[in-house]
């Protein structure tokens, strides 16, 4: 049997979750879209305008988890991305030693195939 105090504790919990959750519900605008039998939804018209997506946009589609990440190809977007590999070792010096690397075995069984 719950005791007065755990009903009265109960309540209030329910109240603070409802009041927190319609102040999130305020500030996150969500959609919720339908796929057509060609897999095919569309964006909504606020969305598009605020992530400036236009007829020919390319958008990238990203899956992990069960969660579906859309990212419109913007120029914004594309200058994000510069210099994210940045920091690291050349991959183009990485590639030159292995080929380097390569070359030098080779080398060293056209030297035995010769004797």
């Amino acid at each position: 049997m719950i005791s007065e105090f755990s009903e009265i504790r109960l309540v209030i919990h329910y109240v603070i979750m409802y009041t927190w959750l319609n102040k999130v519900r305020r500030r996150i605008k969500m959609y919720t879209i339908t796929a057509t039998e060609k897999g095919q939804i569309v964006i909504p018209a606020e969305i598009r305008k605020k992530m400036k997506i236009k007829k020919g946009t390319k958008i990238h589609v990203d899956l992990q988890g069960g969660t579906i990440t859309l990212r419109p190809e913007t120029p914004e977007y594309v200058d994000s991305l510069i210099g994210i590999f940045s920091g690291g070792e050349s991959l183009t010096k990485i590639l030159l030693e292995e080929r380097a690397a390569e070359y030098g075995k080779m080398e060293r069984k056209a030297k035995k195939w010769k004797k």
